[in-house]
Protein backbone atom coordinates (compact mmCIF):
# COMPACT_ATOMS: atom_id res chain seq x y z
CA UNK A 1 0.00 0.00 0.00
CA UNK A 2 1.60 3.59 -0.90
CA UNK A 3 1.73 6.09 1.60
CA UNK A 4 -1.20 7.95 2.78
CA UNK A 5 -0.49 10.96 1.66
CA UNK A 6 -0.21 9.57 -1.44
CA UNK A 7 -3.48 7.72 -1.24
CA UNK A 8 -5.23 10.80 -0.14
CA UNK A 9 -3.27 12.47 -3.55
CA UNK A 10 -4.82 9.52 -5.56
CA UNK A 11 -8.70 10.06 -4.04
CA UNK A 12 -8.84 14.29 -4.39
CA UNK A 13 -12.03 14.52 -6.69
CA UNK A 14 -13.01 11.14 -6.43
CA UNK A 15 -16.43 9.08 -5.82
CA UNK A 16 -18.18 12.12 -6.37
CA UNK A 17 -21.47 10.21 -7.51
CA UNK A 18 -23.38 9.27 -4.25
CA UNK A 19 -25.14 12.80 -5.23
CA UNK A 20 -28.81 11.54 -7.20
CA UNK A 21 -30.97 14.11 -7.71
CA UNK A 22 -28.34 16.89 -7.26
CA UNK A 23 -26.18 18.52 -9.13
CA UNK A 24 -22.30 19.44 -7.74
CA UNK A 25 -21.91 23.09 -7.09
CA UNK A 26 -18.81 23.08 -5.29
CA UNK A 27 -16.07 20.96 -3.33
CA UNK A 28 -14.57 22.22 -0.62
CA UNK A 29 -11.70 20.08 1.00
CA UNK A 30 -9.55 20.51 4.28
CA UNK A 31 -6.39 21.37 4.01
CA UNK A 32 -5.36 18.06 4.20
CA UNK A 33 -7.56 17.11 1.94
CA UNK A 34 -8.80 14.02 3.94
CA UNK A 35 -12.37 15.91 4.68
CA UNK A 36 -14.83 17.70 1.90
CA UNK A 37 -18.47 19.38 2.24
CA UNK A 38 -19.93 18.76 -1.45
CA UNK A 39 -22.40 21.73 -2.05
CA UNK A 40 -25.53 20.67 -3.52
CA UNK A 41 -28.16 21.85 -5.84
CA UNK A 42 -31.47 20.42 -6.53
CA UNK A 43 -33.76 20.28 -9.01
CA UNK A 44 -36.13 22.67 -7.15
CA UNK A 45 -33.53 24.50 -6.86
CA UNK A 46 -32.77 24.11 -3.26
CA UNK A 47 -29.46 24.01 -1.43
CA UNK A 48 -27.92 21.31 0.44
CA UNK A 49 -24.49 19.73 1.87
CA UNK A 50 -22.59 16.64 2.52
CA UNK A 51 -19.62 16.24 4.43
CA UNK A 52 -17.26 13.40 3.82
CA UNK A 53 -14.33 12.00 5.50
CA UNK A 54 -11.08 10.02 3.74
CA UNK A 55 -10.79 6.51 5.61
CA UNK A 56 -8.65 3.82 4.08
CA UNK A 57 -9.72 0.25 3.69
CA UNK A 58 -8.39 -1.90 5.97
CA UNK A 59 -6.34 -4.88 4.86
CA UNK A 60 -8.91 -7.49 5.03
CA UNK A 61 -10.52 -5.72 2.33
CA UNK A 62 -8.03 -4.86 0.40
CA UNK A 63 -7.15 -7.69 -1.47
CA UNK A 64 -11.08 -7.23 -3.06
CA UNK A 65 -10.78 -3.96 -4.61
CA UNK A 66 -9.87 -4.50 -8.17
CA UNK A 67 -9.84 -0.66 -9.16
CA UNK A 68 -6.40 0.10 -6.98
CA UNK A 69 -7.91 2.64 -4.52
CA UNK A 70 -7.13 2.05 -0.75
CA UNK A 71 -9.29 4.68 0.74
CA UNK A 72 -12.82 5.45 0.73
CA UNK A 73 -14.87 8.77 0.92
CA UNK A 74 -17.28 8.06 3.82
CA UNK A 75 -20.38 10.73 4.23
CA UNK A 76 -20.64 11.96 8.01
CA UNK A 77 -23.73 13.82 7.58
CA UNK A 78 -26.39 10.61 7.27
CA UNK A 79 -30.30 11.26 7.66
CA UNK A 80 -31.39 14.50 7.50
CA UNK A 81 -29.40 17.35 6.01
CA UNK A 82 -30.28 21.19 6.15
CA UNK A 83 -31.97 22.55 3.05
CA UNK A 84 -31.71 26.06 1.97
CA UNK A 85 -32.86 28.10 -0.72
CA UNK A 86 -30.02 30.60 -0.78
CA UNK A 87 -26.78 29.30 -1.29
CA UNK A 88 -25.06 32.51 0.64
CA UNK A 89 -27.33 32.00 4.17
CA UNK A 90 -25.98 27.90 3.47
CA UNK A 91 -22.59 29.07 3.36
CA UNK A 92 -23.00 31.23 6.38
CA UNK A 93 -24.47 28.43 8.27
CA UNK A 94 -21.79 25.52 6.92
CA UNK A 95 -19.11 27.97 8.24
CA UNK A 96 -20.64 27.63 11.65
CA UNK A 97 -20.95 23.75 11.77
CA UNK A 98 -18.41 22.23 13.92
CA UNK A 99 -17.12 19.92 11.41
CA UNK A 100 -15.84 23.69 9.61
CA UNK A 101 -14.41 25.06 12.17
CA UNK A 102 -12.30 21.97 12.89
CA UNK A 103 -10.94 21.29 9.54
CA UNK A 104 -11.85 24.34 7.48
CA UNK A 105 -11.36 27.27 8.97
CA UNK A 106 -7.59 27.58 7.71
CA UNK A 107 -8.82 27.89 4.67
Amino acid sequence: MPVWEEVVETMYGKDLNNTEGYKIINVIYSSDKEHRFIILESDDNYFTYSFESLYPYDEAVLKYITDNLFAYWQPENYGAKPIFDDMEILMRELKTAPEYRSFFENK
